[in-house]
């Protein structure tokens, strides 16, 4: 899931210091990953999720992605989503997606994703 394409977001992320990704359920394990576009280049953070079914959140902290980057002009983001077995369907809904300051809002469970 890109966004930014065709057109460049020139999005400054370095008020933030997290991405929240909030999910409406996970039936099978998922490999996700976040891809994020500058100037300079790509940097990338990505963990595998577990089944969990009810609604959750993942962070992904912008300290934690490799390599660093200078965040004040992203061009493009990319959410990627990757069965844990490619054999069978999978079924997961994201409902938002949002960047945060430390210590934001907490209303559902958090996993922290740190590559």
């Amino acid at each position: 899931m890109l966004y930014g394409d065709p057109n460049r977001l020139d999005l400054d992320l370095t008020p933030y210091d997290r991405l929240r990704v909030d999910f409406d359920g996970l039936d099978q394990i998922l490999n996700f990953n976040v891809a994020i576009f500058t100037d300079e280049g790509k940097s990338q953070l990505g963990c595998n999720l577990a089944t969990i079914q009810a609604p959750f959140s993942v962070d992904l902290l912008l300290s934690d992605f490799v390599p660093p980057r200078d965040f004040s002009h992203v061009r493009y983001i990319d959410f990627i989503f990757q069965a844990g077995n490619p054999l069978l369907s999978q079924d997961f809904g994201v409902t938002k997606i949002s960047a945060l300051r430390l210590g934001g809002v907490r209303l559902r469970p958090v996993v922290i994703c740190n590559g």
